[in-house]
């Protein structure tokens, strides 16, 4: 167990669960059976993976041999779910939770909202959203930064600017994600002077910027078939970046 507990949790954090299975079997051979903790890498493993089905599986696996699930076993295999929209899965692990008496806490709502986005079920992810804002559990940022980037990629700028405004009338300051996710949907419709604009908000803003949301303003230019005004502003933008001890990142490779 001392000599090959480690690898089996090498293999399962790089991204190689089969191989932390073959370890974990190894392991069993030398009669040394897994715990609950060995069943929640495993679960982690293949959903982060995107191998959702095998998840489930080591997460039944774990009950046959004699094990609980814990809330975070719950959790592990409701984050694979939610990647991949697999929303009635995802809402039959939060019932679960509920009738092993286990509180469903912001993560897990967070992750059900997630899972309604990316199966492109607004009506039901802005319910939950509003229930959970009304009381259901405590918001946080990735809260609204899941909604933000939800409609952002679904293309509803006017769904993402109403929740941005809604953010700051709640006194709740967007992080880069939640700017990244707002630029992302006006670089989306080439709309590269409306990205300049919400690029120097969130400089002067005092959030702190990286190389994610550099790279979503250059690709509001892809677009352009003449520039050259485009270039003048980013210009004009990356001087300014400059006089805020910003670090230019991004912005610097392509002036």
């Amino acid at each position: 167990m001392i000599s090959t507990y480690p690898l089996f949790y090498v293999f399962s954090r790089a991204g190689f669960p089969f191989a932390a299975v073959e370890v974990l079997n190894t392991m069993q051979q030398m009669n040394c059976e897994p715990d609950r903790a060995s069943f929640d890498i495993l679960i982690d493993a293949f959903g982060q993976a995107g191998l959702v089905d095998d998840a489930k599986r080591w997460f039944y696996q774990m009950k046959t041999a004699g094990f609980t699930p814990t809330l975070r076993s719950h959790m592990v295999l409701l984050c694979a779910l939610s990647k991949v929209g697999r929303v009635e899965e995802a809402e039959g692990i939060v019932l679960e939770l509920q009738r092993a008496g286990i509180k469903p806490d912001t993560f897990v709502f967070n992750s059900l909202l997630h899972a309604y986005g990316n199966a492109g079920k607004y009506t039901q992810m802005d319910e939950l959203f509003k229930v959970m804002e009304q009381g259901l559990c405590k918001t946080d940022i990735s809260t609204y930064n899941t909604v933000v980037n939800s409609y952002a990629k679904a293309g509803y700028i006017d769904k993402v600017e109403e929740i941005f405004t809604h953010m700051a009338r709640q006194k709740i300051s967007p992080d880069v994600c939640t700017w990244t996710s707002l630029i992302g949907a006006y670089a989306k419709k080439g709309q590269y002077k409306r990205c300049i604009s919400l690029y120097r908000d969130m400089i002067f803003s005092g959030c702190r910027r990286d190389e994610v949301v550099d790279k979503v303003l250059l690709s509001s230019f892809s677009k352009l078939e003449d520039a050259e005004d485009a270039l003048e502003e980013l210009d004009t933008l990356y001087k300014e970046v400059l006089k805020s001890n910003a670090n230019p990142t991004a912005l610097s490779l392509t002036l």
